[in-house]
């Protein structure tokens, strides 16, 4: 399946997938496929196509993180709000 980058990199990107939930339910010749010569049964992935799609999987993916981080903030962010304000009805106490 990632038969042009190297095996660490491609071990990488497996862990990666996986832990999020990507598994391959169709085969590695099925879709987004181009074919190189005319005569040939089998087809294979364009490396254009194939960068392109590990270049979108990475955007999103750190889309994902930024939008994951601004939440992870402005939760902490209320709480610490929340706290600071009953601190000072706690020190009059």
């Amino acid at each position: 399946m990632y038969g042009r980058i190297p095996t660490l990199l491609a071990s990488i990107f497996a862990t990666l997938r996986g832990s999020m939930g990507d598994f391959a339910l169709i085969g590695a010749s099925e879709g987004f496929d181009v074919w190189e010569d005319e005569s040939l049964t089998e087809r294979k992935h364009s490396l254009s196509i194939v960068m392109f799609t590990y270049l979108l999987f990475l955007v999103c993916v750190f889309c994902l993180f930024m939008i994951l981080m601004n939440f992870i903030i402005a939760v902490i962010s209320d709480s610490y709000q929340k706290v600071t304000h009953y601190a000072t009805a706690h020190d009059y106490r």
